[in-house]
This record gives C-alpha cells, structure tokens and sequence, in this order.
C-alpha cells in the first residue's frame, strides 16, 4: 500500500510539472489588464428628512475620492430598490433588506431648570408617561411653560410617549433650539422637549448651566434605580441610551441598509469613512456619533468584507492555480480512496465552530403561561397532585449556554426560598442557582445527571429540576411573577445586563453594532471572575 501510495504522488508531481509548462506565465497577462478610468458610481437611497446629511456626506466623500461618484436620490414608491444600492434610513430595514448597520443616534430629552419646584421629587421617582402627558396637554399649574422644538418628527415622537395626538400638544413651539435652551434657563417653572445635541458643547462633558435633563422610570416603578441614575453628564447619558436605558420612542438611529452585503471597494471606503470622518457631521442633523464600542463592530465587519472582496479578486486572476486546485482534488481523491475507512470518522467539521451565535434579547426567551417565575431566573408550577415542580428559566440556559454537570441536592431535603439548591456548571464554571419556593424535595431529575443539556433543550420540560411538596406555597408565589409581569421585568434585567457587560473588559466581544443584542451563550466565553460577578449581580438577592 505506501508503494502505491508513493507511485501516486510521484504521477500527481509529473502530472503538475506537465500542466506548469503548459501555460503562459509571463508577468504580460497582468500588466496588460484594463484599469478603470471613469472610477465607481455608488448609488444612496435616503429618507427624505436624512437627505441633507447624506448630501453633506457625498459630497465631503467626493471631495477627497475623486474618482468615485455618489448619486443621491430621495426614497419614493416608484424606487425599486436593488443589490447595488445603499439606503439611508431612520427605520431599521428588515424584510427586504438582509444587510444593515447603525452609524449614528439621536434622542430627544425633556429640560428643566434645575432650581425648577417639580424636579427634586421627579429626580426621585423618575417622570412617566402620564407626567408628560401633563405637562403637554392638561397643564393645570399656570406658573409651569412648556415649550417644544418646532421639529415634526420630534413631536411626533414626544406625542407618541406620552400617548397624546400630535393635535391635543399645547405646549410653545419654538423653532430655535438655543431660544428653547435660554427660556428653561431663565425661567426656573419652564420644562422643555429638545433633542440632545441641542445641548452638547463642543469639547465639555457638562450640559448648559442651569440645565437639567428630566430622568425618566423606564421601568415603571415608582423609583429611580441605581442603573437608572444616568443623566448627570453628556456622555453617561449617550452610554444609557446606547445600553437601552432610555424610552424607545425618544430615541432614533441613521441606518445604512443594503439588499445584500456590499462588496464593491468604493462601497467599503466610503462606509469605513462615514464610521470615522464622517461622524462630525451628524450634530447638524441632530445626530449624535456612535460609540466606540459600535465603530469597532462595524469596522471589524468592514473588514470581514473587504477580505471576501480580495479573495474574490485573486480567483479571478488565479488561472494557474485553478490547475493546481485540480491536481490536488486528485491527489485528495486517492488518499480517500487508500484510507476512506480510516479517515471517515476523523474528517468532520464541527458546526459549533463555524456558526455565529444567534442574538439574544427579551423577545427570544420563551415564557410559558401559567408558571410563576423568580427573580432568581427560576420557575415554579403547582401540579394537579399538589407538588410543585421547579427549574431554571430560559433566559438562564440561554447566559450560560450547554450545562456540562449539575449538583444537586437529594429528596428528603428541606430547602427554604432563596436557598441555594442547584449548581450550574460549565467547563468547571458555575452558578449556584437559589429555590423559588420552600418545602420538601420529593424527588430530583435524574435524567440531568447524565443529560445536563437537558436544562438547555426543554427547560421547562425534560429539564425541570426538582418535584417538591411546598410548605409556603399561597403566601411565596405573592413575591413570584406570572407570565405577563415577568416579561416585562425581562427588559430590565436586559438593559442591566447590557450595562454589567459593558463595564467587563471583555463587552466589546457580546455587545453587537446595534448596542440592542447580545451573543446568545456569552457567558460561556467568560473567566470565571467575570461568572462570580454575574453570581453576585444576577442570583444573589
């Protein structure tokens, strides 16, 4: 057999040398290759409030790549958009588009003066909805001005916060944003509704004197948490909106957005420009810049792409080496063929190690109804026959990605709510995950002791952890959420668990571009310290 093996590669070697001489590999083929002359046309759709900004854009591009060519053109119903064009837009582009990246923020504040009467309570408990409703529409207090930027699509935005009609707002409207900014800080019972960069200064990380911006209770619950607690300085406040602190609708994004991935290298440049140079532009479209956080991202994908472009610039020009990619099929061919049974079970190419993780938000945690949910991120339901069966929730499995062991406790133990009662472990990481509930464990899942991926596969089904006669069952499930309550306590969690990444060394690596998603199974790349701060963060109550 390595006599045959040996013949082989000796007639591939001769079989190389034959087709070598046979083609023409004089340096002629390149020098002799057509070189474009007339340069890269790149066609932009843009929303028609974001054209003046993509105009400035094009032509400051132009300006300083002059053999590249930027058209343009305002979105109508008679575009139809194709594989070449890039749109700019303020909303997030999902069905026909496969391919999109945020290059600048914006958000619109509520001002106050900081000697204002109202402002010591609200920093306490923090403005909703119903107060903006207030403020705009059912002003009671005569002493209280109100003024708006004379913007539309502001006060759109505002109406829609403090669900009123853009009709039934009775606030000023001022078309100036520094004579809004001045008659807040002249007048200590005025509140105004302006958009953040109408208070940035240049080079100082402080807002107007006398200027405060008004802290809102995303959350709903009567207080201002300490992550809520964002609004003292500049950036601070740009980091919170970015971590998804900030309501929803007072925020807004310039999306680049594109049917396919681009490839072209005019197309690459000019982006990687807009992510660096072009970002001083955004603040006279009330814009403000990305973080750096995101420009990495983006950049890095630049640079995914620009690779595919120069790979697929060398296939082109790779004529010869098409003859070498033949000859060593060949060769692969009979090395399969002498040791196809040895070599069929090595010549595997595992997914884990190709495949992105999927991003992961509050709207891909799945929540079943009718089960009680902890603060723990665990779960409880009460069975016909009275025991309580108990486990970890999705969003947990989902943190720490495929369980490698658990420790459990054994039945006949007496366990207490918030009594640690199972251990999570990954790779020799772990967390110890508390009880929802107290009573008596009537028997643990065995399975798990042998399929710990089980609690990752059907958290909810064959991976429940304990079945457990409670003894405190009615009076605990008072402090338990239902369905409804806890997904909306799982947007807060989200955004405190944004902020603890962003604060590890290692966030640059989970947060994705649009600051709103993580990694699915990012704690399964974590050290162990930063699993010990998620411990104490996320389950230790």
């Amino acid at each position: 057999m390595k006599k045959l093996l040996c013949t082989s590669l000796m007639l591939s070697i001769l079989f190389w040398c034959v087709a070598m001489a046979s083609i023409q590999t004089d340096d002629s083929w390149n020098e002799n290759q057509p070189v474009s002359q007339t340069g890269q046309t790149i066609q932009i759709i843009t929303s028609p409030g974001l054209a003046e900004i993509t105009n400035q854009w094009g032509s400051a591009f132009m300006h300083i790549n002059p053999t590249i060519q930027i058209s343009v053109t305002e979105l109508s119903d008679e575009i139809n958009l194709s594989d070449e064009m890039l749109l700019v837009t303020d909303q997030f582009q999902t069905e026909q588009n496969t391919w999109n990246m945020v290059v600048a923020h914006s958000a619109i504040v509520t001002i106050v003066n900081i000697e204002n009467p109202f402002l010591k309570e609200i920093s306490q408990r923090g403005a909703v909805a119903g107060d903006f409703n207030q403020f705009l529409a059912e002003n009671e207090d005569n002493r209280l001005k109100c003024y708006i930027l004379d913007d539309q699509q502001l006060v759109a935005s505002v109406a829609s916060f403090s669900m009123l009609g853009v009709n039934e707002i009775t606030a000023q409207k001022i078309s100036a944003p520094a004579k809004l900014v001045a008659a807040v800080q002249t007048d200590k019972h005025a509140i105004g509704f302006c958009r953040l960069t109408d208070l940035i200064q240049n080079g100082n990380n402080s807002f107007p004197a006398q200027i405060n911006i008004l802290p809102i209770d995303r959350n709903k619950n009567g207080m201002l948490d300490s992550y809520e607690k964002f609004y003292d300085k500049p950036d601070r406040f740009t980091r919170g909106v970015w971590l998804g602190k900030y309501p929803r609708e007072l925020c807004n994004c310039i999306y680049l957005s594109a049917i396919a991935t681009p490839t072209e290298q005019g197309v690459f440049d000019f982006l990687t420009w807009i992510n660096n140079e072009g970002q001083q532009y955004l603040s006279q479209a009330g814009y403000y810049p990305i973080s750096r956080w995101e420009k990495t991202s983006n950049l890095m994908a630049f640079e995914m792409t620009n690779q595919q472009v120069q790979e697929a610039e060398n296939e082109a020009t790779g004529t010869l080496w098409r003859w070498g990619l033949v000859i060593a099929l060949l060769v692969t061919a009979l090395f399969v063929i002498i040791y196809r049974q040895k070599r069929q079970s090595t010549m595997v190419v595992h997914s884990e190690d190709i495949v992105m993780a999927p991003a992961l938000n509050e709207n891909s945690i799945v929540a079943p109804a009718g089960l009680y949910y902890g603060r723990t991120h665990t779960w409880a339901f009460m069975e016909k026959d009275g025991l309580v069966k108990i486990g970890i929730d999705d969003f947990l499995q989902h943190v720490t990605g495929p369980v490698t062991q658990l420790k459990m406790k054994l039945p006949g133990e007496l366990i207490r709510k918030d009594e640690h009662i199972l251990t999570l472990v990954r790779d020799g990481k772990q967390l110890e995950i508390s009880s929802p509930v107290s009573g008596v464990i009537r028997e643990n899942n065995s399975l798990l002791l042998s399929k710990p991926f089980q609690v990752n596969n059907a958290p909810y089904g064959l991976g429940w952890v304990y079945s457990v006669e409670p003894t405190n069952w009615y009076r605990e499930i008072r402090f338990l959420f239902t369905a409804n309550r806890y997904r909306e306590w799982l947007e807060d969690e989200f955004i405190r668990l944004k902020d603890f990444l962003a604060d590890s060394a290692n966030a640059n690596k989970v947060i994705l571009q649009d600051g709103g998603e993580l990694a699915d199974n990012f704690l399964g790349q974590m050290s162990p310290i930063v699993w010990e701060d998620f411990q104490k963060a996320f389950l230790s109550r």
